[in-house]
């Protein structure tokens, strides 16, 4: 137990005297130079006209204040520019179509996106999926021209040698005088069969 005790009671011992010996050092070094500076500070101030210090808050609060509405003008303007790079659908459309005259895949990716959009149109009229429309356009039973379906049935075919995949178009610009292609049906037709369907 005394064994215990011993090297407590030193270093008690040890921490009083040395609280001692610095209480005077601790006192002069750090004690009295921050005392003085907290009353130099404080003077200083104190002499200083309250309307001076009002003003120089007043316009660091302004100063902030700007800097964050030019900041939201910024973003409001970078969300703004933006908006307008991105094309609307009319002009994503519009690309496609001039896109299509450019080669057979254009013309495929067009046919695609058609395709989508009618099976899309004929699911909504028919209250159906449009998995049955396409079942439905495969089978040949949707009442429309037999070069509007061909040519939808090409968009929609994803058979790696169906009539309108790509190694079938690489093929036919290889044979040199490619046979007719459900491609190559006119585009209006397409269009004037969509146009039907929406004003039923």
């Amino acid at each position: 137990m005394r064994a215990r005790l011993f090297p407590l009671a030193l270093a008690l011992v040890l921490t009083a005297a040395l609280t001692l010996l610095l209480r005077g050092l601790v006192r002069e070094l750090i004690i009295l130079p921050l005392l003085q500076l907290y009353w130099v500070v404080r003077i200083l101030l104190e002499s200083i006209p309250q309307l001076l210090l009002w003003s120089l808050f007043v316009g660091v609060a302004l100063l902030i204040a700007g800097g964050s509405l030019i900041g939201w003008r910024r973003a409001q303007e970078r969300a703004e520019a933006a908006q307008r790079e991105q094309p609307g659908r009319v002009a994503a459309w519009a690309r496609w179509i001039r896109q299509a005259e450019e080669g057979d895949y254009s013309r495929w990716r067009l046919a695609h996106r058609l395709g989508g959009l009618a099976l899309d149109l004929l699911a909504y009229r028919q209250q159906c999926p449009p998995e049955q429309v396409k079942r439905q356009l495969e089978e040949g039973s949707l009442a429309m021209p037999p070069e509007v379906r061909a040519y939808l049935q090409a968009g929609l075919g994803r058979g790696l040698w169906g009539p309108s995949s790509h190694l079938s178009l690489l093929w036919r610009r290889l044979r040199g005088a490619p046979p007719p292609s459900p491609l190559d049906v006119e585009l209006e037709a397409v269009i004037r069969f969509l146009e039907t369907q929406l004003e039923r």
